[in-house]
């Protein structure tokens, strides 16, 4: 007992990210001509009163006092113009949180006035980061870059891959752009061809890039990552414990995936017609729980974003992968929520008719 109290007092806080991807939709327009891209409204699920999308998160995270790093979609310009995401940034920002770039490549189809004669001779849209050449994705990320800074104000210095589709070609480009972080890696999701970018955590350099992953961790019982910590994908008990092994085994930094979307949901009509904004109540008790959590016991977890820990990253040396678990009460509990989920939301639907 005295060498375990004794113990867990020389373990250091790890730093924890609450990263966001924020992002319109395509709403499956291009594959769908009766349907239309979704903007703002697809961030910001507002039923008329509320904001349980992007206002959610931005309140939730006040009131615990935390930051996070927003990444910023940037090719939905091609559709929407700048405005659009332009004002979502600077509500972020009002809100004292980092902003940095995001990338889906399916955008760039509304840059071609030939995009629906091209789309005839694909199985469906592009939207992958990985195979292509090396030059043309120098030329996406230098674009992106100057997008970024137009939408708002500032100039990144981390960049995260749409999809989490990524290789070492892309660290060139970003480095050639002068970005000197990224958080490309998804294990769980997207497996890269490059052994040395099959990463579940830590902090990698390439290209003199640093490459600091989302957490991908193992259920209780796997030997190897099988699921990225998300708080769509993983149960309050299942991120508790990820947390908890990080903290034993000083693995950080550790690297949570969310979006504005996962906590409110647009109820699209099935042509596209239009929709109607509904809380995700799962999700934003995850949500909530994790802020309470990182809010509470600061000295075990410092929150960080990557604008905040920049500096402290680019000095620390390669940290290695050490394999996090979930525990077996968080597998239970993702199998019954998952049955339930539907169930709920459909009882949901029922009671509002």
């Amino acid at each position: 007992m005295v060498d375990d109290v004794r113990a867990k007092a020389a373990l250091r806080p790890i730093d924890v990210v609450i990263s966001v991807d924020t992002e319109f939709a395509i709403n499956s327009a291009l594959i769908d001509p009766r349907r239309t891209p979704i903007g703002r409204d697809y961030i910001d699920a507002d039923d008329g009163t509320t904001s349980h999308g992007l206002g959610f998160m931005l309140r939730t995270l006040a009131e615990h006092q935390l930051r996070a790093t927003f990444f910023i979609e940037c090719f939905n310009v091609f559709h929407f113009g700048e405005e659009p995401m332009a004002s979502v940034a600077k509500d972020i920002a009002d809100h004292g949180h980092d902003l940095q770039i995001h990338l889906h490549l399916v955008w760039l189809y509304y840059r071609l006035e030939s995009w629906r004669r091209r789309l005839e001779h694909e199985s469906r849209p592009e939207d992958r980061f990985a195979g292509w050449d090396p030059g043309e994705v120098q030329g996406w990320v230098s674009e992106a870059v100057a997008i970024f800074r137009r939408l708002t104000g500032r100039q990144a210095i981390a960049f995260r891959s749409g999809n989490l589709s990524v290789d070492l070609n892309l660290y060139r480009a970003l480095a050639a752009a002068n970005i000197a972080l990224a958080s490309n890696v998804g294990l769980a999701l997207f497996r890269p061809q490059e052994p040395e970018l099959q990463l579940s955590g830590g902090i990698h350099r390439f290209s003199g890039v640093v490459e600091v992953p989302v957490t991908s961790y193992a259920d209780f019982f796997r030997q190897q990552p099988n699921r990225l910590l998300t708080t769509t994908g993983s149960t309050w008990r299942e991120i508790a414990a990820v947390l908890e092994s990080a903290w034993r085994k000083q693995a950080g930094p550790v690297v949570i995936l969310t979006h504005p979307h996962d906590f409110g949901r647009l109820e699209i009509a099935a042509d596209g017609s239009g929709f109607r904004a509904r809380p995700a109540v799962l999700q934003q008790q995850r949500f909530v729980e994790l802020c309470r959590l990182l809010g509470r016991e600061r000295d075990r977890f410092r929150t960080s974003t990557f604008d905040e820990a920049a500096e402290r990253w680019a000095q620390a040396g390669t940290e290695n992968d050490r394999l996090l678990h979930a525990s077996f009460s968080g597998f239970t509990a993702r199998a019954v929520e998952n049955r339930l989920q539907p169930r709920l939301a459909g009882l949901r639907r029922l009671l509002s008719a």
